[in-house]
């Protein structure tokens, strides 16, 4: 590859950083949706060369739209949001674990809340067969574990997101409307306009008290 050359590649796992290597060899490198490119997404006969040999023929033609190539900041706090999201996954699974259990011994909930201290207490106290109780057991510690993980990540979100410029520019205007500007305003800024208030509560929470103190 020269200077003067131009590079298409498909949009997987691994093309932005591929991308990032190749950047500084040639005069454009171009990240493309495949899906929406018909060429490629309707061809009866799928290949690599085939499809490496189309993509290189619209690139040519300079109608390849490239996908959007967040900067080094914004693609770390969209690891983050991953990373959390899995953790909230793995702990939503463990809690259903414990519904089942209770639901295949016939043992009703007595609190409302299951999972907090009053919650715990009467899962300590109930009378259940040994091996369902060491099930019990386990799935507390993985939520024990995994919420203290999720609070480390949900940490490094909002610092991150705090240093973002998109969403300096926006602080003032946006926490005047709501105190979870951040809640939206990440998500946006992540590519994520579609993720949940709730998923962010937590975290924007936080990171509103501590502006509203100044420890930030």
């Amino acid at each position: 590859m020269g200077p003067d050359d131009h590079v298409a590649l498909e949009a997987t796992a691994n093309a932005l950083a591929i991308a990032r290597l190749v950047d500084g060899h040639v005069a454009r490198v171009v990240v493309a949706n495949t899906k929406k490119l018909r060429q490629i997404s309707e061809a009866k006969t799928k290949t690599d060369r085939l499809d490496a040999r189309t993509l290189a023929r619209v690139l040519a033609s300079g109608f390849l739209d490239a996908v959007w190539m967040p900067d080094e900041a914004t693609r770390a706090l969209r690891r983050w949001i991953a990373r959390r999201a899995q953790l909230v996954r793995q702990r939503t699974r463990a809690k259903h674990e414990i519904h089942a259990v209770l639901v295949r011994t016939l043992t009703g909930p007595g609190v409302s809340d299951l999972f907090g201290k009053a919650g715990r207490a009467w899962l300590a106290r109930v009378e259940l067969p040994v091996d369902e109780c060491v099930t019990i057991e386990g799935c507390l510690r993985q939520i024990a574990f995994l919420g203290a993980e999720i609070a480390i990540v949900e940490r490094a979100i909002a610092e991150g997101a705090l240093v973002s410029p998109e969403i300096r520019r926006k602080r003032a205007r946006l926490v005047a409307r709501s105190p979870r500007w951040l809640t939206v305003q990440a998500a946006w800024v992540c590519g994520s306009p579609r993720a949940s208030s709730q998923v962010w509560a937590t975290s924007a929470g936080v990171l509103q008290s501590r502006l509203e103190w100044g420890r930030w």
